[in-house]
């Protein structure tokens, strides 16, 4: 049986290995979802073993590109994460697909049961399909749990900075982590400040993908405000999403945004409100829909 190991931390695909070599399976690994689909395109596999936090494309990603795929979709899909390990993460992954969902860390002999039992089930058992049908709503689920991470992550480098009880190295460790989630989106991210009378709102960081997505370098988007990008026409819609968003904590909806050249892009966003440094902010993951409106 030929298992495909996926984590970009390189001690964690040692240890599996080791395991499961010791047990008689073939191993195969790859340190990212992209690099993964590559080798599932080329080679046959028994089984994929996934992390879930990775760069360039995470595990959540990869299963649902997997389960989406004809030549894919039967292969049984396991994570393995120390990152993602609340109710809510493991409903989003078997939702999309997954086998099983196994906590880190775990004691090897029972990680080997979990693993035997997939190869030992009767032939006709087939894996999970992917349980949320609509794209839209597996797109909900995970940016859902991405924002819940990213605010976590926040609080987390907050309470370090307070308390100092941390080394420097770990604060830069902890740092990169969220700075991973944040840039190795495939979607634009934003964090702004609210918008008053007085005081129009700012953005505080966005990634690349915002930046390319509006047409702007990110200094020349550091410096706009970030109802710039709102065309006047939307504008009222935009300010009600808003005082939803205040009541609600969170909205998803549909506009659209102006480049930088003043043409239009349709896109999807899903914005949260949540506490950064004690002051109330906006959260935005923000998808371009234009091949939807096609």
């Amino acid at each position: 049986m030929k298992i495909l190991i996926v984590d970009d931390d390189r001690s964690n695909i040692v240890l599996l290995e080791t395991l499961l070599k010791r047990s008689g399976y073939e191993v195969k690994s790859s340190d990212n979802g992209k690099n993964a689909l590559k080798k599932l395109q080329s080679q046959s596999f028994d089984l994929i073993i996934s992390d879930i936090l990775m760069p360039v494309m995470d595990g959540f990603q990869l299963c649902h590109k997997c389960k989406e795929n004809e030549r894919l979709k039967d292969i049984p899909f396991i994570f393995y994460s120390a990152t993602y390990t609340d109710t809510k993460d493991e409903k989003l992954a078997l939702a999309i697909g997954a086998e099983k969902f196994i906590r880190k860390p775990i004691d090897p002999e029972k990680f080997l049961e979990q693993i035997n039992m997939i190869f030992e089930r009767d032939e006709n058992n087939k894996p999970k399909k992917l349980l949320v049908k609509k794209h839209d709503d597996v797109y909900k689920l995970y940016n859902e749990q991405l924002v819940t991470k990213l605010e976590k992550k926040m609080r987390d480098l907050e309470q370090e900075i307070i308390t100092r009880k941390k080394t420097e190295q770990q604060l830069r460790d902890s740092e990169e982590k969220y700075r991973m989630l944040f840039e190795e989106s495939l979607d634009g991210i934003n964090l702004q400040t609210i918008s008053t009378k007085n005081k129009p709102g700012r953005f505080i960081e966005f990634n690349g993908v915002y930046c390319k997505m509006l047409g702007y370098t990110h200094e020349e988007l550091k410096e706009q405000k970030s109802m710039d990008s709102v065309p006047h026409e939307n504008i009222n819609d935009v300010l009600a999403i808003k005082d939803k968003l205040l009541r609600e904590k969170k909205a998803l909806f549909e506009t659209t945004l102006k480049r930088k050249d003043s043409s239009r892009i349709p896109v999807e966003i899903y914005a949260h409100l949540i506490d950064y440094e004690g002051q109330p902010a906006v959260l935005s993951i923000v998808r371009d829909i234009t091949k939807r409106k096609q």
